[in-house]
């Protein structure tokens, strides 16, 4: 099994990039190829992904969970894979995240794109989309604070907190204030009404989608090549010829052992691989402007005076005025 483990500092308390962590069903928004984070539980969760230029599903379970410091989790379906994600305060409003992802590679282009540096660069990328993403809302989207050792959830209790009260309970505030206007009609207690004016404010921030490939197969070609080689073979030849001469005495010198080998030749065959061409994959990166248009809304509050004139209270006012009707 391979790991790859990446920091990064977030300008945000400690606490703040925890909660949001927690928060597993919005890791598509930082995390490239999740596709889908399904929440089963406190613990428990279902992955939807696309890796290796293939959609991939499995279960997961948190093995350990800490406050502000430890989220690690495990695999209990599919491929097996883990990770850990620690928290470390360097001040009052950054702290240091880090990511440390566990996994196994299966098949070719898992195992290529594990060489070619993928991984490293996906992680590397999450964990920047992640800073972009809890500092430019400015506060968790929401959080759990129970703690898990061993598997074991030893404290906290089911389901998630939402910090966002004014956009889950949307723009219906009637109810917050109706009990205490019927107090103040009767005439006989005194008080006040908090009446709330809400307006909604737009973020706009970024992430990063798929919208392309590149697959790389590599494959070993066979070439049958006929080429001719000349070969010679030798042979000794041997002979008896009759002579009449008279004899030397250099004739009757020549004894001992005349020995004449015979050679042959073989063809040989040897064999070089070289490196003739190179495939380079690479990505260029180009920047784009796009401008996002989109409404915000706002609630107005009409006061009716006795004297059956009104006037509009807006959110806008200075210290003496209320929606531009001065004291």
């Amino acid at each position: 099994m391979s790991s790859i483990e990446r920091a990064i500092e977030v300008n945000v308390p400690v606490s703040m990039a925890y909660n949001q962590w927690t928060m597993f069903e919005e890791f598509p928004r930082f995390m490239q190829g999740v596709e889908e984070v399904r929440q089963l539980g406190d613990k428990r969760m279902h992955w939807r992904a696309e890796i290796g230029f293939k959609d991939k599903e499995w279960d997961a379970e948190v093995v350990e969970q800490v406050p502000d410091r430890l989220i690690a989790w495990q695999s209990v379906s599919g491929t097996p894979n883990g990770g850990a994600v620690t928290f470390q305060p360097i001040g009052a409003d950054r702290t240091n995240v880090t990511l440390r992802i566990d996994y196994e590679t299966q098949g070719f282009l898992e195992s290529i794109g594990d060489s070619l540096g993928f991984v490293s660069s996906r992680v590397e990328g999450d964990l920047k989309r992640f800073k972009e993403y809890i500092e430019s809302r400015g506060a968790e989207s929401g959080g759990w604070r129970g703690e898990i050792h061993g598997g074991q959830q030893t404290s906290g209790s089911a389901g998630y907190s939402t910090a966002q009260t004014s956009q889950s309970s949307g723009f219906n505030t009637g109810q917050s204030y109706s009990s205490g206007s019927a107090q103040l009609q009767s005439g006989t207690q005194t008080g006040e009404v908090a009446i709330p004016v809400v307006e909604e404010q737009i973020n706009v921030g970024k992430r990063e989608v798929e919208s392309g490939g590149v697959r790389v197969n590599t494959r070993v070609e066979e070439t049958p090549i006929q080429e001719q080689v000349n070969l010679r073979d030798e042979h000794v030849n041997v002979q008896r010829r009759a002579v009449d001469r008279p004899a030397s005495a250099s004739d009757f010198q020549q004894q001992g052992t005349l020995e004449v080998r015979e050679h042959d030749e073989q063809a040989v065959v040897s064999k070089e691989a070289r490196v003739v061409e190179e495939v380079v994959v690479s990505k260029d990166v180009e920047q784009r402007t796009e401008t996002i248009q989109d409404t915000v809304r706002r609630t107005d509050v009409d006061v009716e005076e006795t004297g059956g004139r009104s006037r509009a209270v807006g959110f806008d006012s200075t210290d003496d005025t209320i929606g531009g009707t001065r004291r």
